[in-house]
């Protein structure tokens, strides 16, 4: 059925489900489906906006769709189909940058913790009494100026 009453039925928030019918619309469409496609696209190109980018089966499924929607490009037009395959490509590069974000927050609190518990003096409790005048006596290290002074590098 290309009429989209499945498609519609769908709640805006279930991806996957959205991704899954648009593609077996889209499958079925044939070059004087136009109305069909612009149904399509309307559902389908915000829940790619919308979209959970961690969600394994979301990716997949919508991987499935623009698949479909790139072999159906004469129906879409190529410009539907390059914004929606940007639209998938937006959400994950977003996802990746808070990915790496969240990995270096991590990374930068591990150190920061090592550093602290290096020099931490159990008696003092603080971390400026604790550090040497000059720095650790290790052989050509020297901490950066932020780091000797107890504040984290930004």
């Amino acid at each position: 059925r290309l009429d989209g009453s499945r498609l519609r039925a769908l709640r805006p928030m279930n991806h996957a489900e959205i991704f899954v019918e648009a593609a077996r619309m889209t499958r079925g469409l044939l070059a004087r489906d136009r109305a069909a496609a612009r149904l399509i696209a309307g559902i389908a190109g915000p829940a790619l906006h919308r979209r959970d980018p961690m969600c394994a089966s979301t990716a997949c499924a919508a991987e499935g769709f623009l698949s479909a929607a790139r072999i159906a490009e004469e129906v879409f037009g190529s410009a539907e189909v390059d914004r929606m395959h940007r639209a998938f490509d937006g959400v994950t590069v977003e996802a990746l940058e808070a990915q790496r974000h969240w990995v270096l927050e991590d990374m930068h609190k591990e150190l920061r913790e090592d550093f602290e518990s290096a020099f931490m003096s159990e008696d003092e409790g603080d971390l400026g009494s604790a550090l040497p005048a000059r720095g650790p006596k290790i052989p050509g290290a020297r901490l950066p100026r932020a780091l000797a002074h107890g504040r984290a590098p930004c």
